[in-house]
């Protein structure tokens, strides 16, 4: 563009932005855009502006004015908030109004309000047409202030003139409503006077069926024609009216249909009463119906025996297997057998020759579970199922008072048999009662088989002479106690030096001179076995015989212990320890061993004390690794055992000579 300078701009020219102005300096030509001018010049202020002319502002004035101002002011004035003197505005006339002062700083609201007595009815215009709703509370309609019409005195009165205050019809219209399927019925709440009807929706009627339905409560009394139906326990209540069953029953054989009392026979009348269902009970004792008292050997007592599938009349229902044994047709029967006379022998017989034996043979036991059989005096015949077989035992005054009856195959088919003997079965442990009376004074003892004496009230006591192991760890461990006079079961204290008393936790009668008894004693130390007998008589043994310590404890780990060079000086150790003295020992014979070969055995030296392991490594012509075993003993004769292994190393000794 062309370069221009500021003197070719006259006042009324208007150079373009993009202009170049040429400076001059002394030293060189500058040029300057007229925007950069622009954008560099500062803003012009001043503190004052005086003219004595006209001050023409095309753009407007910035800032604040002070002065007077001759001539018309236009534009908006920006900082103007309010009038100099503020003025009210209002009206008046029938509705007046009047307004808050108002001097343009905010709005102004008013209230107008039309006079008291201004609106007369010469006000209304005629065709002003107002609803009827517009008149009170709006609750009279126009067609209501319609019926007002030719009514010209008090309207209570004219009413009264039309209809008294209670109004008795003679007649009520009833309409046929036959093909209705449901109705209520009516109802008065009293005999006269003026009332009002009223129903129940709990009552209905079917006027198309005549069935009247709800829910009935009280007596109904009268006569009841047809049936009376109903769900389960909906009709309750006495008929008292009611003299016999529209169906007779029969009773133990005899009808009875509620006319009169009955007799059974083998209840209150003479005769035979035929009975079904579970007794709870199959007798064979005097005075029964059946052909003998006892059984001999020849004449056996029978029971016939049947397998069913087992029902809530069964005593193990449940438990076991899903068949029973019926006894006689008794499932689960309980039996008494006779015959606890001394020297006599009576024998019972259990038929299984019915087909529902097959599998089920019957045997005796000790207890329910059948840990313990009985089969002293037991035979056995054919196989259940078949024609001829059974079971059969032999009693007398030393068969068990109390036995099972169980299918040896299957748990819990039958039930339990009492007897009166000499040998009283407790919880499948035998006692053999004794045969005569004692002194008085004296008490029963057992001979530790199970036969009960009578002796002296002193009795014997029990002693303990030792036990085995007699070093035991921490653990529940179980310790076998000798001695003798051991009494059933007794009880057996652990005490320690400071009289602390430690229960077993189980003990087992071996014998009248064993204990197997398993016990935890937490604390270490020497302890005092107790054993006292039921009766009271007790003994400890002369000195503390149990010890209780910590067996030995490795500290070195099993594996490699190193190597040497076959034919160096080996030095190794190994450590253990207790809360007592450790004494090292070898297991295997390996380590201090030479009775074999080189290659098999090291010949080295274990000290049984320190655990070191020295001498001189074996001659070998190959690298050989040695397997041994060390034990640990303690002074409680407690051993702990760990494998370890010592390699020979073969280098230029002992392998050869070069020259």
């Amino acid at each position: 563009m062309a370069t221009k300078k500021i003197t070719d701009f006259t006042a009324t020219t208007t150079p373009l932005s993009s202009a170049v102005f040429p400076i001059v300096q002394s030293s060189s030509n500058l040029k300057v855009t007229l925007a950069n001018i622009a954008a560099n010049m500062p803003d012009l202020t001043a503190t004052s502006v005086t003219t004595s002319g006209t001050v023409t502002a095309t753009g407007g004035f910035v800032g604040n004015l002070t002065g007077n101002v001759t001539g018309a002011v236009t534009g908006n004035a920006s900082t103007a908030t309010a009038l100099a003197t503020g003025r009210t505005i209002g009206m008046t006339g029938d509705v007046t109004w009047t307004s808050a002062s108002f001097d343009g700083s905010g709005n102004v609201t008013g209230t107008s309000a039309i006079g008291t007595g201004v609106i007369v009815n010469a006000d209304v215009n005629t065709s002003a047409a107002i609803d009827a709703t517009k008149i009170h509370d709006g609750t009279v309609s126009n067609t209501e202030f319609g019926h007002l019409n030719n009514v010209s005195s008090n309207i209570q009165t004219q009413l009264d003139g039309k209809a008294s205050t209670s109004f008795v019809p003679t007649a009520i219209t009833v309409a046929d409503e036959s093909s209705d399927t449901t109705c209520f019925p009516l109802f008065a709440t009293a005999a006269t006077g003026d009332l009002g009807p009223k129903t129940a929706s709990g009552l209905t009627f079917n006027s198309s069926t005549d069935v009247l339905s709800g829910t009935f409560s009280g007596n109904i009394t009268g006569n009841v024609t047809g049936n009376v139906s109903g769900t389960s326990g909906s009709t309750t209540g006495n008929a008292a009216t009611a003299t016999a069953l529209q169906t007779a029953r029969n009773i133990g054989g005899v009808s009875f249909d509620g006319t009169a009392n009955i007799d059974l026979p083998g209840v209150n009348a003479t005769g035979t009463q035929n009975t079904s269902g579970q007794a709870g009970t199959v007798e064979r004792t005097r005075g029964k119906d059946y052909k003998s008292d006892w059984g001999s050997s020849s004449s056996p007592i029978s029971f016939e025996v049947k397998v069913i599938t087992k029902t809530s009349a069964h005593p193990y229902t449940g438990v076991g297997s899903s068949n029973a044994y019926t006894i006689d047709g008794v499932e689960g029967a309980v039996l008494n057998f006779d015959g606890a006379d001394t020297g006599k022998t009576y024998y019972y017989r259990f038929d299984q020759s019915d087909a529902s034996n097959d599998g089920h043979p019957l045997r005796f036991y000790l207890k329910a579970d059948k840990t313990t059989a009985y089969t002293t005096n037991v035979t056995t015949n054919g196989t259940p199922g078949t024609s001829g077989a059974y079971t059969q035992i032999q009693v007398d005054e030393y068969t068990p008072n109390l036995l099972y009856y169980q299918c040896s195959s299957h748990a819990h088919m039958g039930n339990y048999i009492h007897h009166i003997s000499n040998m009283c079965n407790s919880n499948g442990v035998l006692f053999k009662m004794p045969t005569a009376d004692g002194s008085a004074g004296q008490i029963i003892q057992t001979n530790g088989s199970g036969v009960l004496s009578f002796t002296a009230a002193g009795g014997t006591s029990p002693t303990v002479t030792g036990v085995t192991p007699s070093a035991i760890g921490n653990t529940a461990t179980s310790v076998v106690i000798a001695g003798t006079n051991f009494v059933i079961t007794p009880n057996v204290e652990f005490i320690n030096s400071s009289g602390v008393i430690t229960l077993p936790n189980s003990i087992v009668r071996d014998s009248a001179t064993q204990l197997t008894v398993n016990v935890t004693l937490p604390t270490d130390g020497t302890y005092f076995i107790r054993v006292e007998n039921p009766d009271g008589l007790a003994a400890r043994s002369s000195s503390a015989i149990l010890t209780v310590s910590d067996a030995p404890t490795w500290s070195t780990s099993a594996g490699s212990l190193g190597s040497v060079a076959a034919g160096a000086s080996a030095s190794f150790s190994v450590s253990a320890s207790s809360d007592s003295t450790v004494a090292y020992s070898e297991t295997t014979s390996v380590l201090t061993s030479n009775t074999d070969t080189p290659a098999s055995t090291m010949n080295l030296s274990l000290n049984s004390s320190t655990g070191a392991i020295t001498g001189t490594a074996p001659a070998a012509t190959s690298e050989t690794t040695y397997n041994f075993t060390l034990r640990a003993t303690d002074a409680e004769s407690q051993t702990a055992d760990r494998a370890f292994s010592i390699t020979v190393t073969v280098g230029m000794n002992n392998s050869g000579q070069f020259n």
